[in-house]
């Protein structure tokens, strides 16, 4: 930056060091209003999206093994399967995970919930997947 011209005719600055000074200055410490933390209208559009799904999954809440219970939602109505990574605030329908982190590539797993159809091997890969994330420990402790 060599022509400071403009900079000392419209800001007052003679230097760089000035400039970079009064550029700093009228930096905010933060750009988040209130509704940075959350759209509660685009919340409730999107859960009124999944109402029915959210509904069935409510079965497990407070349910003695929701383990069984939840393989038993999955091989009846495998569509609220798109509704468990929502749960733990996680919009992607693919997640990999890395189960242990001194051996990632070898631990890498993939879950998709975006399965039409469930077989028993599936239902067991997600279940695995609930009961790791929290999502099990949640609907059986009624903190959901």
């Amino acid at each position: 930056m060599k022509d400071l011209s403009l900079y000392k005719k419209y800001l007052k600055v003679n230097t760089l060091e000035e400039l970079i000074k009064e550029f700093q200055g009228t930096l905010l410490e933060s750009n988040m209003t209130f509704s940075y933390f959350c759209d509660w209208e685009k919340i409730k559009k999107n859960v009124a999206k999944y109402t029915y799904e959210i509904n069935i999954l409510n079965y497990l809440v407070g349910a003695t093994d929701v383990c069984a219970k939840l393989k038993e939602i999955l091989k009846k109505n495998p569509e609220t399967l798109k509704v468990l990574p929502l749960i733990i605030a996680v919009r992607d329908l693919d997640i990999s995970v890395i189960r242990d982190p001194e051996q990632p590539f070898e631990t890498l797993t993939k879950y998709s919930f975006d399965k039409k159809v469930l077989n028993d091997t599936n239902i067991k890969e997600i279940i695995s997947f609930c009961e790791e994330s929290g999502i099990i420990a949640l609907f059986s402790e009624l903190k959901i």
